[in-house]
C-alpha cells in the first residue's frame, strides 16, 4: 500500500492499497503492541483487517476521523465483501504517562455469495477447536458492525476494552444479532509506562535493556453469537 500525507505536519493523508481498515482498536494496534499472545475473541470475529481498498484520514494530537472503501482481501483468508469502514477517536487527557482515550467505529460490507459465518477459539490461535459457531448462514445480505473503545494509562498502569455488536441483515429470515467484548489490565512491573500514538497504544522499550520489562496483564473475554433461531453459543 501507499500512503500519501498531505499539508506541512502531515495531519491529512490518503491511503491506498492492501491496509488494515479503520475499526478495531486491536486490530490497529501492531502485533508488537498487542499485549496477550492471542487477540481478543470479540477482535478475532467481529474486527476487518486487511483489504484492498482507498482510505483517508484527518486528525491531530489528541483525535483523529478515518474514514475507507474496502474489497477484497489479497492475501491470507481472501475475504470477500466490499463496503466501508468509519473510526473516531479522541483523547481529552494525553500527556506522557497519562492518556484517556474514547473511540467510535463502524464497519458495512456485502456478504460473500450472501453467505456468511460466525465462530471463535478460546483465546488460542493454534487451536482447531471453536466452542461457539453460528455454522453457515446462506440468506445473509449485509454485515454492520458498530464497536466501542476506551484506553485509560496511569504510569506503568493500562486498562482498555472494546465492545462490538454486529447486525446481519437477511434475504429470508429474521436479521441476526450478535455481540462480544472484552477488557483487559496490564502492569509494568518494571515502572515503565505506555505510549499513545494517533489514536493506538503503543507498547514501551525496556527503561533496563539488560533485564528486560517485565508485565502482568489480565483480560475478561465475552461473545454472544445467540439470536432467535441461530444458536451459535455463548463462551466467556
Amino acid at each position: 500500500n501507499v500512503k500519501y500525507k498531505l499539508g506541512g505536519n502531515g495531519s491529512h493523508y490518503l491511503q491506498v492499497g492492501q491496509f488494515k481498515q479503520p475499526n478495531s482498536m486491536e486490530e490497529l494496534s501492531s502485533s508488537k503492541n498487542n499485549d496477550f499472545i492471542s487477540k481478543s475473541v470479540a477482535t478475532n470475529t467481529f474486527a476487518v483487517s486487511r483489504r484492498l481498498g482507498v482510505g483517508y484520514g484527518y486528525g491531530g494530537d489528541n483525535w483523529s476521523v478515518a474514514a475507507s472503501w474496502f474489497g477484497r482481501e489479497l492475501t491470507r483468508n481472501l475475504a470477500h465483501g466490499a463496503g466501508y469502514g468509519l473510526r473516531g477517536t479522541w483523547a481529552p487527557v494525553n500527556d506522557k504517562g497519562n492518556v484517556l482515550h474514547f473511540g467510535l467505529a463502524h464497519v458495512n460490507h456485502d456478504t460473500d455469495a450472501d453467505t456468511f459465518r460466525l465462530r471463535a477459539r478460546p483465546n488460542a490461535d493454534l487451536t482447531t477447536v471453536r466452542l461457539v459457531d453460528t455454522g453457515s448462514m446462506t440468506d445473509t445480505d449485509r454485515v454492520a458492525t458498530t464497536s466501542l473503545e476506551g484506553l485509560w494509562v496511569h504510569g506503568p498502569f493500562k486498562l482498555q476494552g472494546e465492545y462490538y455488536t454486529s447486525d446481519i441483515e437477511r434475504l429470508a429470515n429474521r436479521d441476526y444479532t450478535s455481540t462480544a467484548g472484552y477488557v483487559q489490565g496490564l502492569w509494568n512491573i518494571t515502572g515503565e509506562t505506555f505510549g499513545y500514538k494517533g489514536g493506538l497504544p503503543t507498547t514501551p522499550k525496556p527503561d533496563t535493556p539488560g533485564s528486560g520489562m517485565w508485565q502482568l496483564g489480565l483480560r475478561y473475554d465475552t461473545i454472544d453469537l445467540d439470536d432467535g433461531a441461530v444458536e451459535g453459543g455463548e463462551m466467556d
